[in-house]
C-alpha cells in the first residue's frame, strides 16, 4: 500500500503539508472570522505561506 501525502490549502490562505496539519491548526483554535479554519482546495494556495 502506497501512501499519499497531499499538500492542504486552508481557508486562511496557508499550505498545510497535509490534512493531518491542517487539523492541528484548527484544533489549536486558528480561524478566520471567527471559524475554524477549513479545508479550502486540495494543492498549495497561490502565494500563501507554507505551515
Amino acid at each position: 500500500m502506497m501512501l499519499v501525502i497531499f499538500k492542504i490549502c486552508g481557508t486562511d490562505g496557508v499550505t498545510y503539508s497535509n490534512f493531518c496539519e491542517l487539523n492541528r491548526a484548527a484544533c489549536l483554535g486558528q480561524t478566520v472570522n471567527g471559524v475554524p479554519v477549513k479545508t479550502l482546495h486540495y494543492g498549495p494556495c497561490k502565494g500563501s505561506v507554507v505551515g
